[in-house]
């Protein structure tokens, strides 16, 4: 909810004009906090979760009935690290019927707050699908709720998101999946880290709407 998180976290997005309303895309984030679905969906706004899908962890969502209900009410299916064929095919069915895939490269909440290695998982995806990436980054969300804090709390939160990157430009030089995910990687690092207060951009529901109207602009 966009008014929770303006509350709660300040939220403030920078580049949300930068996502297209359709597919095939995927949104590459980093992953530090059990918060960052909830606010990307807040920067995100209404159009775009209509299209998106996220990916969550078979045991922590699905393993409950309250867990599975939550999961299909909000567009997500089950990822296990054991088996991550399955979590390519239903991201590949994602992204053929034109739909948003959220994902996060890293696969688990970094235990620092750093950006992580990505796995090659997003650089198989891109070669089998041609979708476009754009580059996310969650900025504040580790200190607001890091994965050893039982619960979270109150603290700034922006995410920043960059320009598109199309497929061509990812797997350029007959690049292998690993390498393709390495260049997502260093897309994701190059973008700013949160900005202050005096030269912090519109808030959440601003930005995610006036994305949107541009969305309705360009059909």
């Amino acid at each position: 909810d966009r008014a929770a998180a303006r509350l709660l976290f300040r939220l403030r997005v920078r580049g949300g004009e930068l996502v297209p309303g359709a597919g095939p895309l995927i949104i590459a984030c980093n992953h530090v906090s059990d918060l960052d679905p909830p606010l990307l969906g807040a920067a995100l706004g209404l159009r775009r979760l209509s299209r998106s899908w996220w990916s969550g962890d078979s045991r922590r969502v699905f393993g409950s009935r309250f867990g599975r209900l939550v999961a299909r009410a909000v567009r997500v299916f089950p990822v296990d690290d054991r088996n991550p064929t399955a979590a390519l095919a239903f991201g590949r069915e994602v992204l053929a019927r034109g739909d948003i895939l959220i994902w996060f490269p890293e696969s688990w909440r970094s235990p620092t707050g750093e950006l992580q290695r990505f796995l090659p998982g997003i650089g198989v995806l891109v070669q089998q699908t041609g979708a476009t990436v754009v580059p996310g980054r969650l900025f504040g969300a580790f200190e607001a709720w890091p994965r050893t804090r039982r619960w979270p709390r109150p603290h700034p939160v922006s995410i920043a998101f960059g320009p598109a990157l199309t497929a061509d430009t990812l797997t350029a030089g007959d690049a292998d999946p690993a390498t393709v995910a390495e260049r997502v990687r260093d897309a994701v690092a190059a973008l700013a880290a949160e900005p202050s207060a005096a030269t912090a951009p519109a808030r959440a529901d601003t930005a995610a709407d006036d994305a949107d109207r541009t969305t309705r602009k360009t059909g």
